[in-house]
């Protein structure tokens, strides 16, 4: 009988960030609440061997006799893979000072989130300052050191995922999931070394509280178990940790959640196609959510090399395109640029391209806390009705770059608010 026994309602995971990631030259290990349903694991390949000949001696009584073994050859490991959920939970640091300092992720008075860092590493930053501006390292354009993408302000803090173009994400951070030992004071902690996040997805409901599943890879997993606990470096928002005080992050219901839908104008190239038209107008639509979700990916590929006479491993990740899509529900209604009117507007369009610049807003983004999405401009398809009891409808939307270009990643920025 077990002995030792492991309960995964016991486990912390924690972000940790080499000296070289901080302007400070600080390691920075961030802790993340996190909820049931995590995982993580490593696989690897392997190549069987046979045998088929024909048998042309007889060697006993009973008849021919052939060769009927096999051989099993590990050729190659797979990239570690971990998936987890957390809470949306933004909140404003109580950091007084000028610069970041024990505990906190930013300086005083801005507002942030206990995910932010996933965010930084979701959108290629290699830098955190010590004011929390999280930047990419290398030049993007002419005279441009340090592209910054993640701004952190008194009233909001933005994540422009436009200045997100490198070709790798930064792999030298590792994800620590460390379960405790029930009946112990043994801790076991699964690393996953090389990490880089590849999808994240929303999902906001008005009877739930806004969530975001992460997935990722990395360059491998290891497993370590000994009495020695994690201890994180930033720790500022989190109920249940050490230690306790200072502000405490908030959840986001999405009772109030909203979406605002503007036809953009069309462009000189639209108005050679015949039939294209601005639709509405170029008038708002107004639409009151019932629940959606919005799923944003690296579509990241992972590089292995294929010698022999060895066990090969991952050697890096390439980005691919970043993936913008969601989904929203609403009801259909017919008043004056409501959710009828988008929806025969659309069934009616001839537009190779719907361009919308849309407002996707989870929580109350007047007063807080809430998490926004802007997308300057994003295509719309055709709306799925559901006649249920009250008639709805499902809006699926995919954002796009500056001017629709194939150049650019999606226009599309994050707005953290807290209060």
């Amino acid at each position: 009988m077990a002995t030792s026994l492991y309960l995964s309602r016991d486990t912390k995971m924690f972000v940790k960030l080499p000296a070289a990631f901080s302007e400070s030259d600080n390691i920075r290990i961030f802790e993340i609440p996190i909820l049931e349903g995590f995982s993580v694991s490593q696989t690897d390949n392997s190549v069987e061997i046979t045998a088929n000949e024909a048998v042309t001696v007889k060697t006993s009584s009973i008849g021919n006799l052939t060769r009927r073994g096999m051989s099993k050859i590990k050729s190659s490991t797979n990239p570690a893979e971990f998936s987890f959920q957390t809470y949306v939970r933004p909140f404003t640091t109580g950091n007084g000072g000028a610069t970041m300092d024990t505990g906190v992720s930013t300086v005083g008075s801005k507002d942030t989130a206990l995910e932010m860092v996933l965010w930084a590493l979701f959108s290629s930053c290699s830098h955190l300052a010590n004011d929390g501006t999280y930047k990419n390292e290398v030049a993007l354009s002419s005279g441009t050191a340090n592209q910054t993408v993640i701004t952190p302000g008194t009233s909001n803090t933005s994540i422009d995922l436009n200045h997100a173009k490198l070709v790798r994400g930064f792999s030298d951070a590792e994800f620590i999931f460390q379960v405790a030992e029930m009946d112990d004071d043994t801790f076991t902690k699964f690393t996953v070394t090389g990490a880089v996040l590849n999808e994240a997805t929303v999902d906001f409901d008005i009877e739930g509280i806004a969530t975001i599943n992460w997935s990722g890879m990395g360059k491998g997993l290891t497993v370590t178990s000994d009495a020695t606990t994690e201890v994180a470096t930033v720790y500022e928002g989190i109920v249940l940790g050490t230690p306790t005080d200072g502000p405490v992050a908030s959840f986001i219901q999405n009772k109030i959640g909203s979406l605002e839908i503007d036809p953009n104008a069309i462009t000189a190239a639209d108005a050679l196609n015949t039939g294209y038209t601005t639709l509405n107008s170029g008038n708002a639509y107004t639409v009151t959510l019932t629940g959606g979700s919005i799923t944003l990916n690296n579509n990241i590929t992972y590089l292995t090399p294929e010698n022999l006479h060895m066990i090969n491993e991952p050697c890096n990740h390439v980005l691919g395109t970043l993936q913008i899509t969601g989904n929203v529900t609403c009801y259909m209604d017919g008043d004056s640029n409501g959710t009828l009117q988008l929806f025969t507007d659309l069934l009616g369009s001839e537009n190779f391209t719907e361009d919308f610049t849309l407002k996707l807003h989870v929580g109350d983004h007047d007063n807080g806390p809430a998490l926004s999405f802007e997308m300057d401009h994003a295509h719309l398809d055709v709306p799925t009705t559901n006649f249920d009891e009250i008639v709805s409808l499902d809006v699926s939307f995919t954002a796009l770059g500056d001017a629709r270009s194939l150049s650019v990643p999606p226009a599309v920025k994050l707005i953290y608010k807290a209060t």
